[in-house]
């Protein structure tokens, strides 16, 4: 039988976790903001936000980045293989082509495993 899920089925959320703590955490460096302002230097929401959650934030954005960049290199490496495969159909197998495929069948293995390892599947 399914059930909806409740809240009380959760676990509870530690301290450092919840939202009013994130929020406690940003007004302090709101205020510090606003303390240091001056006419020339207008106080700066970005860089509450990165003193705040900065470390997480970028950490993040790289494993972003480079998740795209190897779900991207996909696609062209096996544009890539095609070619050379489509190149031995017409005139023939060379060891190089044969070499060049086996390298970016391997790339193309290794692209797959590193965005499975990134996106924890």
């Amino acid at each position: 039988v399914k059930q909806d899920l409740k809240s009380s089925d959760m676990p509870p959320i530690q301290g450092d976790d919840t939202s009013e703590h994130a929020c406690r955490l940003l007004v302090v460096a709101w205020k510090r903001q606003l303390a240091a302002a001056t006419p020339d230097k207008p106080p700066s929401l970005f860089w509450a936000l990165h003193s705040v959650f900065g470390k997480a934030f970028w950490v993040c954005a790289l494993h972003k980045i480079a998740a795209d960049v190897l779900l991207f290199a996909s696609p062209v490496i096996v544009q890539g293989l095609l070619k050379i495969l489509e190149g031995q159909e017409e005139g023939g197998a060379t060891a190089a082509s044969t070499a060049d495929c086996a390298v970016l069948a391997l790339m193309l293995f290794g692209t797959k495993i590193l965005w499975s390892i990134f996106w924890g599947q």
